[in-house]
């Protein structure tokens, strides 16, 4: 090589290095050519997702490692957990994909010299129900800590009464004849009994239930357990309301009345409605001493006691579609809040009251009023469940299992997991994993789980 290629070489290579060493530098501390040939900070987009191992997509191309692309296809893709950096600041189509479960997709806006996050997708399993139980249950109803399932179905003049142990699927059966199906379905408050059918069920007993005439006799109606001592069940006669106390095996009136209306035991208070002509009134009385404890005016209307194990009263008009909740032993404002249109409620914390009319769901804070919208749908809603996760919510309506996603950039995400000729009585077990409800698929009526996790 001649000494003027050597220059020549030379300096080619100090050019090279002038001018890559700038370029470089920049993209090392975040910094790309953008439109116009002029330099952008980047930005980062951390994902991560429940599985992880899904794949990314941004704007409909799959994102590779450039150097594992040469010697490794299947191992060059991102995947969740993924920091995805030097991005040009702008909005992305962010798409990802895991095999077995919906895709989740969302625009994301990625801005200069910060990172955007996505850390709480939950992928949710494209799955087909399995049978649980054949049969044609007039009756489903969960216990408080979501362990237990209770079910009930009647045929030829029989009534079975079922316990599913929802942990391990562990089943027992109690089978009458001529049961009352009026009482169907109510839990204890600490999850150890159930009364259902006329019967009172221990789950670590299920086979010796107690026969509610036999205890308390006949022509009671409105059987509930005290809110919170699980020993006392309530009910009512012509003469008044009354309670039996399974600790000590003795029976007493709580209230000398004839009119109707909801009541609800609680502790040492009893609440109960009084109606007269053009007047309804929320009364307190003290169990322990059998006095009067408060008084609230209401709309003169017809109501019930909803969501029992909440320290504020939820009072439901059940003519109106109104939910009141309130404070009974406050002297300066009782009425919390009104809100109007509601036909299902669930409370997921003190904070966090979720609501729903036949087309519409939303999220309540009592704290501070504040309501927000997350969907309208077209076909009337049956039940909404909040997930265990605190980032999505299940709605069911007649013949199909929905999830929303409660992030709300770009829009709230829907995915449709299944569909079916008829959906009813949908209950999510503790974990958030399975979902059981009554269906007929095919010829074959039951109860079935899905999957969705």
């Amino acid at each position: 090589m001649s000494l003027k290629q050597r220059q020549a070489l030379f300096i080619f290579f100090i050019l090279v290095f002038l001018t890559a060493t700038p370029l470089i530098s920049l993209y090392a501390i975040g910094y790309k050519i953008g439109s116009g040939f002029s330099f952008q900070k980047t930005g980062m987009l951390i994902l991560d997702t429940d599985p992880k191992g899904a794949k990314i997509h941004l704007d409909g191309k799959i994102r590779q490692d450039f150097f594992k692309r040469l010697y490794a296809e299947d191992q060059s893709y991102v995947r969740t957990p993924a920091k995805i950096k030097n991005l040009l600041p702008g909005t992305y189509d962010v798409l990802v994909e895991l095999p077995g479960f919906w895709p989740w997709q969302k625009k994301l806006t990625v801005n200069p010299g910060q990172s955007t996050f996505a850390e709480d997708i939950n992928l949710f399993r494209k799955n087909i129900p399995e049978l649980l139980e054949s049969g044609a249950f007039i009756e489903t109803a969960i216990s408080p800590g979501g362990r237990n399932l209770l079910t009930v179905k009647s045929s030829d003049d029989k009534t079975t009464f079922s316990l599913i142990d929802l942990e391990n699927e562990n089943k027992e059966h109690f089978v009458a004849s001529g049961s009352d199906n009026t009482v169907i379905g109510i839990w204890s408050p600490n999850g150890e009994r159930v009364i259902a059918g006329g019967f009172i069920f221990r789950v670590d007993d299920w086979d010796d239930p107690i026969a509610l005439d036999r205890l308390i006799g006949h022509n009671i109606k409105n059987v509930r357990w005290d809110a919170i001592n699980g020993n006392r069940v309530f009910y009512e006669s012509d003469e008044g309301i009354h309670y039996y106390d399974l600790s000590d095996n003795r029976e007493k009136t709580a209230l000398v009345r004839s009119d109707p209306g909801d009541y609800l035991p609680k502790g040492d208070h009893l609440y109960f409605i009084k109606r007269e002509t053009g007047s309804t009134r929320l009364l307190i009385r003290r169990l322990s001493d059998d006095q009067p404890a408060g008084e609230i005016n209401l709309p003169n209307s017809s109501y019930s006691f909803l969501n029992t194990e909440r320290d504020i009263i939820n009072l439901y008009d059940n003519l109106s579609g109104t939910l009141y909740l309130i404070d009974p032993f406050s002297a300066y404002k009782p009425l919390i809040e009104t809100l109007r249109n509601i036909k299902v409620t669930h409370w997921v914390n003190d904070n966090t009251l979720l609501c729903a009319n036949d087309f519409e769901i939303w999220v309540f804070n009592p704290k501070n009023g504040k309501k927000i919208l997350l969907t309208r749908i077209s076909e009337p809603l049956s039940e909404v469940i909040w997930h265990p996760n605190n980032n999505n919510i299940i709605y069911v309506t007649k013949k199909s299992v929905n999830v929303i996603e409660l992030d709300d950039r770009e829009k709230y995400n829907i995915t449709k997991l299944i569909e079916l000729e008829k959906i009813e009585r949908p209950i999510l077990n503790k974990k958030g994993d399975i979902l059981y409800f009554s269906a007929k698929i095919g010829n074959q009526e039951g109860i079935y789980k899905l999957y969705i996790q």
